[in-house]
């Protein structure tokens, strides 16, 4: 009777061979159906000071607005990448990564309170319209100590020239959507990101119209 009892509360196995753990939260495998982990993607398992491309599908823009949640379809990849990150980073049941998106704060570019509840609105519909699509590809760094991932994310695109990859990072700060907030680790400033902010200020684009 223990047996059978046990038995029926064993949790049933994915096509991969394991399970979400209800409790935690975080994914077991079990019995392992496939090869190791993350090769179908031609990734690593993270490691500070490499940073190296993802791509998936944008899953939802995080209330901070900066950051995004992006659904990697290939539970093995996505199970190497989130081994390293805080819990509250990783969603293994719909194998979800969070990305900080760097350089950019829609809300912390507001300082009026009751703006910002009006800004919060427009610039989350504004940045689900950015990044949505099939794919988007965000080149990731991984930061050690605080178990996070920083990105800089890419759609591609339909431009004269023909498909072209834009920076969706870049794009939020020409669009005025936020200023241009500096990443203390970069060796060389970010003259793209100047320009951006510079052409939006005179276009008087989003927050430089209420300057």
């Amino acid at each position: 009777m223990a047996l059978f009892g046990s038995a029926c509360n064993r949790p049933k196995l994915d096509e991969h061979g394991g399970y979400v753990d209800e409790k935690t939260g975080k994914y077991k495998y079990m019995r392992p159906k496939v090869g190791k982990p993350g090769y179908d993607m031609g990734l690593k398992r993270l490691q500070e000071g490499s940073p190296q491309q993802i791509w998936g599908k944008l899953a939802q823009v995080d209330p901070d607005l900066k950051s995004i949640w992006l659904h990697l379809k290939d539970r093995n990849a996505y199970q190497m990448l989130a081994e390293d990150l805080d819990q509250l980073d990783r969603d293994d049941k719909n194998q979800n990564l969070k990305i900080h998106l760097l350089y950019v704060n829609p809300l912390g570019s507001v300082t009026d309170p009751a703006f910002k509840r009006q800004w919060a609105g427009y610039a989350e519909a504004r940045i689900a319209d950015l990044f949505s699509g099939d794919q988007i590809f965000v080149t990731i760094h991984f930061k050690k100590t605080s178990k996070m991932l920083w990105g800089e994310a890419f759609k591609e695109v339909a431009a004269p020239e023909g498909r072209v990859l834009r920076n969706l990072n870049q794009r939020m700060i020409l669009e005025g959507l936020t200023y241009h907030f500096y990443n203390p680790d970069e060796k060389e400033p970010r003259k793209d990101l100047d320009q951006a902010q510079s052409l939006a200020k005179k276009q008087r684009a989003g927050l430089w119209n209420y300057e």
